[in-house]
C-alpha cells in the first residue's frame, strides 16, 4: 500500500480552504474521520455516488473505513479534479486546480475557522481584530467572501 501524499502537497495554495473543510468533518481534532461523516460531507459536492465510491477507494487505500487528514485532503482534491473536468486518478492529486465546491449553505461557523486562524501563530489580540474585520455582518460566521478576505491577512 503506497502512502498518500501529505496534506500540504495535495492542497497547495488552497490549504486554508482544505483545512476549513477538514475542521467541519473533524471539529474535535481527533485526526480521523469516520466513513459516515466523510461520506455525508463528500455528498455535498453534488457528485454521483458511483464517482464518490471511486474517490473513497482512492482515499482509503488500506480499506480502513475511515480517513485521516491526508486521506480526507486526497478525497477533497479528487472531488476538485472531477469538478474541474480532470481525470479521476490518484496520480493527479498534485495537479493545480481550484478547491472543491462543497455547499455549506454558504457559511462557515466561526468555531470551524478558529483552528485555521490559530495555526497562524499570531497573538490572540491580532486574531480578534482580523476576525472583527472579516466578519463584516457580525453573524459569527464567514461567507466565502469573508473567508477569503480573512485568509489574506
Amino acid at each position: 500500500m503506497a502512502a498518500l501524499p501529505s496534506p500540504t502537497q495535495v492542497a497547495g495554495s488552497s490549504s486554508a480552504i482544505y483545512e476549513a473543510y477538514y475542521n467541519v468533518v473533524d471539529p474535535n481534532g481527533f485526526g480521523s474521520v469516520g466513513g459516515m461523516e466523510a461520506a455525508r460531507f463528500l455528498k455535498r459536492s453534488g457528485l454521483s455516488d458511483v464517482i464518490l465510491s471511486k474517490i473513497w477507494d482512492l482515499s482509503d487505500p488500506g480499506g480502513r473505513g475511515c480517513l485521516d487528514k491526508a486521506g480526507m485532503f486526497v478525497a477533497l482534491k479528487l472531488v476538485a479534479l472531477v469538478q474541474n473536468g480532470k481525470d479521476l486518478n490518484i496520480s493527479n492529486v498534485a495537479m493545480d486546480v481550484p478547491p472543491p465546491k462543497m455547499p455549506l449553505n454558504g457559511l462557515i461557523p466561526g468555531n470551524k475557522v478558529k483552528n485555521v486562524l490559530m495555526e497562524s501563530k499570531l497573538p490572540f489580540e491580532t486574531l480578534g481584530k482580523i476576525w472583527d474585520l472579516a466578519d463584516q455582518d457580525k453573524d459569527g460566521m464567514l461567507n466565502r467572501h469573508e473567508f477569503i478576505v480573512n485568509n489574506r491577512f
